[in-house]
């Protein structure tokens, strides 16, 4: 999401990238009040969570 790295090369449409990966799905809402589910990288998250109050 944040740094525009592609996701990885899976075998199937049915390989879970967080668990084997890493990545996370995150859920947002935008200005216009409509829900974004967002995947990011290890270190994206890792950004994305240091910003984000607990």
């Amino acid at each position: 999401m944040d740094c525009g790295t592609p996701a990885p090369k899976t075998e199937t449409n049915y390989t879970l990238i967080s668990s084997r990966y890493g990545w996370r799905l995150t859920r947002t809402v935008d200005a216009n009040g409509r829900r974004i589910m967002e995947w990011r990288c290890p270190n994206c998250y890792t950004r994305y969570r240091a910003k984000r109050p607990l």
